[in-house]
Order: C-alpha cells, then sequence, then structure tokens
C-alpha cells in the first residue's frame, strides 16, 4: 500500500519569492519515511520523517483542537488513498488534505548551541523537542537541569510577598517586597504569578536592598496587590547537581529531554564551570 506514495509539502514562501527557492518551502517525502505524527501545541501537529539527511520534521498549522480529525484523514489517506502524490499542505496551490490545516514548516535536521557561564540559571531555546542534547564542560562544572512549569497550573510559593501594589504596565516596573530575600534562584528568569496561576511578569533582576525589590523589565501584564504571595513555576529535575569533570561531555538522548514545550520551559543553573550545550533537533 505504500509503493510509490509520495506526500507533498508547500509553505506558499516560495511563490511569495519566487527567485528564492530553498528546502525549508517545499518538500516530498516517501510515504515509507513517514514515523508518525502527534500534537505539538494547541494549533499544530508535528509529522515525523526519515532521510539520507537525518531526521525532518514538518510543522502542521490547524484549526485550534482539530487534532484527531487531522490525524485521522492523514491516515486514511496513507493506507487508503491512490494518488501517487498526496498534497498534504500545498500552499502554493491552494490544496490541504483537511479543511482544519491552514499552513505548514518544514524543518530539516539542525542544531542550536549555548555556552553557560555563572551562577543564574539560563532558558535553553528550542522551538521543538530535540533528539538529543550534549552538555560538554571547557571547565569543571556542577550543574541543574530542570523542567519549569510555565502553564499556572502547577506552581511553587517563593515566600516572597508583595510589599506595595503595582498596576499592569507595559514599562518596566520595579516592586518592593517582603517575606523572604530574593536571589537568582528564587526569582531571576522566572515568571512569576499569583497564587490562583495570574501571570504577572517575569522577573529580570532583584535587589536585596531596603527595600528589598523585583524588577520586571517587560512590565506587568496584571495588576500585583500588596501583600500577594509570588509563586514561579514547579521545577522537574533532569539533573541535579551533576559534577561533569573538565573536558568530559554527557549525552541526553531524546526521551531524556523530549518534553511538551507548550507546558514547560527547559533551564540549566550552574553552581560552578563553564558548559557548552548543544541541542539536536
Amino acid at each position: 500500500m505504500y509503493n510509490n506514495k509520495y506526500l507533498l509539502f508547500s509553505t506558499g514562501n516560495g511563490t511569495a519569492d519566487p527567485l528564492n527557492w530553498d528546502s525549508s518551502e517545499a518538500a516530498l517525502y516517501n510515504v515509507q519515511d513517514f514515523e508518525g505524527m502527534k500534537p505539538s501545541s494547541a494549533q499544530t501537529i508535528d509529522m515525523f520523517f526519515r532521510t539520507s539527511k537525518g531526521k525532518e520534521i514538518v510543522t502542521l498549522g490547524i484549526k485550534n483542537g482539530s487534532h484527531v480529525r487531522v490525524m485521522s484523514a492523514l491516515g486514511n489517506a496513507l493506507v487508503t488513498g491512490k494518488q501517487a502524490i498526496v498534497p498534504v499542505v500545498d500552499v502554493d496551490n491552494g490544496n490541504f488534505i483537511h479543511k482544519d490545516i491552514h499552513s505548514a514548516t518544514i524543518k530539516a535536521y539542525t542544531l542550536s548551541v549555548q555556552k553557560l557561564s555563572g551562577t543564574g540559571q539560563v532558558k535553553i531555546d528550542m522551538d521543538h523537542s530535540p533528539t538529543s542534547m550534549t552538555l560538554c564542560a571547557t571547565a569543571t562544572a556542577v550543574i541543574d537541569l530542570y523542567l519549569v512549569d510555565k502553564t499556572g497550573n502547577d506552581l511553587t510559593d517563593t515566600t516572597i510577598n508583595a510589599a506595595e501594589a503595582e498596576a499592569a504596565s507595559t514599562s518596566s516596573v520595579t516592586l518592593n517586597v517582603d517575606g523572604t530575600v530574593p536571589t537568582n534562584d528564587r526569582v531571576l528568569n522566572e515568571r512569576i504569578y499569583k497564587s490562583d496561576g495570574t501571570f504577572f511578569g517575569v522577573a529580570t533582576s532583584w535587589t536585596d536592598a531596603s527595600p528589598d525589590t523585583i524588577v520586571f523589565s517587560g512590565g506587568l501584564e496584571n495588576a500585583i496587590a500588596d501583600d500577594d504571595d509570588l509563586y514561579r513555576g514547579t521545577r522537574y529535575y533532569i539533573l541535579h547537581t551533576l559534577s561533569i569533570p573538565l573536558g568530559s561531555t554527557l549525552k541526553l538522548e531524546g526521551d531524556e529531554v523530549n518534553f511538551p514545550i507548550h507546558k514547560y520551559d527547559l533551564y540549566a543553573k550552574l553552581d560552578s564551570g563553564v558548559v557548552q550545550v548543544t541541542t539536536r533537533y
């Protein structure tokens, strides 16, 4: 049933700039190279393909919550479709395998790199789940690697409280606080919430002067009341106070760093040393 059947994708960008087509704008995959699909957010589905140059992912943009309908249509086309070329998402010609699909993004096998130093927590940048990650210590290091809930549904009390009221703002806000003294580990680069999950903003710096403060340089999405308890997303550790000797590399496979990116962010924090992080997709 798979012989000589191919899946066609185009993003529409090639038609918009016809003199500069590249491999991210159109693709034709043999059905035999299809490895499966799954929701990647409320409005996207990832399709996985095996190619001679490594894995590739096609992300379908879909109507909110239509995952099962779209995946069923794709499954039926793979098994019972009689066309040699099946246009799954052909934006250039206006052909879609299901009415709830509106776009596609083609992602080839790639990697990203980050250098970690200092002692503050750093977000590991990623736009989809990786296939592997390596941590290379260029100076003997002690590292934490953990997931942080970013939905507001799973929170941990920082034990820091607002010492004043602040209105919602698109400008930088410096909030006076009391209770526990702020630290890098408690608040730096954290999404800060009220106990009921109301999102305030991202804490970008702090002081332990008199009074103690937390700075939200991107502003406040919602107002803070005096005496509000400040919460952050709960952490779930993948590595905790792990020592990596100078010149050593730790490799984490896909199942160790695969997580729903719509629900969690991945952070690293050094107690000491320098680490180069290479994330492969």
